[in-house]
């Protein structure tokens, strides 16, 4: 679905800012008294604080504290509208920004335009290194390295092995970088400082935490002299320094290293946090394309003295995708860039409303306010010109200049709060983890290979995914047939979609959530029917008579809990992803009745519901089949005493109604109707269950079928 953001024509000039990190805010702000309608479209709903974002992951704030709604900040200039959807294309010549959300395009048109969609973490061509070694770019990033950093220690709390717990107590830094030196600063001070005496079983001051980087010093762009007392303040703290090394490799059960004379070492680490590299938004190189500039080794985009593109005046490019006199990617360049973009817009708009005419533009120019790095408490370096700062002195001038730079009085109180309970005492307020934080990426790129159809076994990020979350993302595998006697078979809860669906419970009711919703959107044209529920299917048998597991009544037919036996079954399992797109009736199919059984148990405690099946008792279709909406037969009083009775899981797509009337199936022969109970054993090879509710008795009356499903679903809460 497509919509236009705004109207086509606007009598007022039309800016649109994408990205709302440092650039794209600031960008904002500034056109906060223009004459503009001004238009902010962004992927997330809030501006992150990056450079302490490492605080986020090692609980000494909340993610609320540095990453305030865009909508929240935004809230007092009436000329700005918050766009949420991620940039998929930006046509230069039409003058269009096209983002996505949810499966909805939005075509936002512009006069002037202001790129600052930022950067990401680069793995320098090894991209499957991220399944194990997260990044540090998102609030997302920060909140899973928090789980992977403090479950090490629990997992360690109830290990005994003494090797796994070394490997669980070793943490690994790759990167020397200001992010690499700070987080590695700050796990060592959990685990030295703040953790003491909170495990029972071992000593958080046994852990080991490594510092990797190929380059010969720590923070080359401090120079040689902050990079060796940085170092040396690190060593303090106990950190283990690798210099000259470069990662080849990296598992879930640690990372293989090539050092500075060639040789290969392994280092067993279950934490691994990667903080060596960065690349440009890719959508530089789309604009480098159409613009015909020039791209650098880290995709970003090099831009004219103006900071434009050439031949486009009103587009400008500002932050990390511009490449400009090799400035760095730090805040103060986005902060400048941003301001800067916003001065030339507001100077040539006021110049054309006076009928005047426009000067030309004043290059870019850069000052540089100096750069810092914090490693612990009371220690940071900072160099600011010539004048270089160690120790308790840049710590304070660190902490003042970030604290200015938080967005918001209340965050920044906030922020003054935890720093002075944190750095005066031990007290951490953010040490709170779940399952889902550490999965939760992993599961939803494995839900997105899933939607978009690719299963190829030797896909890297397939085999990550199934190495950390076991069977559930292993690719399918045709089952052997194994015959059995009048067995039941559970059908669903193996392998494949529905068992990854049924195994990511674990993951949270949000994954679980979004797991229901992609089957349902990218699953539909299969017929299949997936229940989250428990399954249990009735095969067929060979003799004709009826199968294990079909409930009978007991005294005069009418009771529960019993079956009745006849002959003997031999399970089949059912041809390998047989999942027609469409359900006719000649395609083989047997229609049967589903029995949904609803709790809390009411009267009526078994719902038929038509279905079809493949000849072996398996479900066939229900979703996008011509049973699709047909009306759950039995509900009646139970509808009345208990209103969630009749909601099940595994059958969002039907309706449930009250209605009690005998109903055909859609498109459906007579002689095939299971709820006459007239099937024609020609036209039907396998003729289906009959089960109807006797009103007067309030039993079920079954009919000998050669198959038979049983659904147990749990009710909506």
């Amino acid at each position: 679905m497509t919509s236009p953001a705004a109207p086509a024509a606007s009598p007022r000039h039309r800016v649109v800012v994408i990205g709302s990190g440092f650039g794209g805010l600031f960008a904002t702000k500034a056109l906060r008294r223009a004459d503009v309608d001004l238009t902010i479209v962004d992927r997330t709903t809030h501006h992150l604080f990056q450079p302490l974002l490492y605080q986020v992951a090692t609980g000494i704030l909340s993610e609320g504290e540095i990453a305030p709604s865009n909508r929240m900040i935004l809230e007092d200039q009436p000329n700005a509208t918050v766009l949420l959807g991620d940039v998929s294309t930006v046509d230069l010549t039409a003058q269009t920004v096209t983002s996505v959300q949810d499966g909805r395009t939005t075509v936002t048109g512009y006069d002037s335009l202001i790129v600052s969609a930022g950067a990401q973490q680069s793995y320098f061509g090894n991209d499957h290194f991220a399944e194990h070694a997260p990044g540090m770019k998102t609030i997302d990033d920060a909140l899973e390295l928090r789980g992977r950093i403090l479950g090490a220690f629990e997992r360690a709390e109830i290990c005994s092995d003494p090797p796994e717990r070394a490997k669980l107590l070793t943490f690994v830094v790759v990167g020397a970088g200001p992010t690499g030196v700070e987080m590695a600063g700050q796990i060592a001070e959990l685990a030295h400082r703040t953790l003491v005496d909170v495990y029972r079983n071992f000593d958080t001051r046994d852990a080991r935490i490594i510092l990797l980087d190929a380059a010969p010093t720590v923070l080359p762009p401090f120079g040689l002299n902050l990079g060796n007392k940085a170092a040396a303040a690190l060593e303090e703290l106990g950190v283990e320094i690798q210099l000259g090394t470069m990662v080849t490799d990296v598992d879930a059960d640690g990372l293989t290293v090539r050092d500075s004379d060639g040789e290969h070492h392994r280092i067993d680490a279950a934490c691994k946090v990667w903080s060596a590299g960065v690349a440009a938004n890719p959508l530089g190189a789309q604009l480098a394309a159409q613009s015909g500039a020039d791209l650098d080794r880290a995709g970003r985009v090099t831009v004219e003295d103006d900071l434009t593109l050439p031949g486009h005046p009103n587009v400008f490019v500002v932050g990390d995708m511009m490449a400009k006199d090799r400035l760095p990617g730090v805040a103060q360049v986005a902060i400048q860039g941003g301001r800067y973009a916003a001065q030339q817009i507001k100077t040539e708009l006021t110049a054309a409303t006076k009928d005047r005419t426009t000067s030309e533009r004043a290059p870019f120019r850069y000052r540089d306010k100096g750069s810092m790095a914090t490693i612990a408490r009371f220690k940071a370096v900072t160099k600011v010109g010539n004048p270089e700062l160690t120790g308790v002195l840049a710590w304070i001038l660190w902490l003042a200049v970030h604290v200015v730079y938080v967005v918001g009085f209340r965050s920044r109180l906030a922020t003054l709060i935890s720093w002075t309970c944190t750095f005066l005492g031990r007290w951490r307020g953010q040490l709170t983890i779940t399952d889902q934080q550490i999965t939760a990426r992993n599961a939803i790129a494995q839900l997105h290979l899933i939607n978009n159809g690719h299963d190829d076994a030797d896909d890297p990020i397939a085999k990550a995914g199934a190495d950390f979350l076991g069977d559930a993302f292993a690719p399918e595998t045709p089952p052997s047939p194994s015959p059995s006697r009048g067995k039941k078979r559970s059908a669903g809860i193996g392998g494949g979609v529905t068992g990854f669906v049924a195994r990511c419970r674990w993951l949270g009711p949000g994954v679980v959530e979004i797991v229901r919703l992609v089957l349902a959107l990218g699953s539909a044209h299969r017929c299949g029917l997936e229940a989250l529920a428990d399954e249990h299917v009735s095969v067929p048998t060979d003799k004709g008579a009826c199968g294990q597991g079909v409930r009978t009544g007991g005294r005069n037919g009418c009771g529960r809990g019993q079956h009745r036996r006849h002959g003997s079954a031999a399970a089949r399992s059912p041809p390998h992803g047989l999942r027609p797109p469409v359900c006719p009736v000649d395609a083989g199919l047997v229609p049967a009745v589903v029995h949904l059984r609803a709790r809390p148990p009411t009267r009526r405690r078994s719902h038929p519901l038509p279905v079809w099946l493949w000849p072996n008792g398996h479900s066939a279709c229900t979703t996008g089949s011509p049973v699709a909406g047909f009306p759950i037969r039995g509900l009646g009083t139970s509808e009345k005493r208990h209103p969630s009775a009749h909601r099940f899981e595994g059958a969002a797509a039907i309706e449930p109604t009250s209605a009690t009337q005998n109903r055909r199936l859609p498109h459906l022969p007579a002689e095939n109707d299971p709820l006459s109970g007239t099937g024609s054993p020609d036209s039907a090879p396998h003729r289906s269950n009959v089960s109807h509710t006797d009103r007067r008795s309030g039993c079920n009356r079954v009919e000998c079928a050669e198959s038979t499903v049983r659904i147990r679903s749990r009710p909506s809460r």
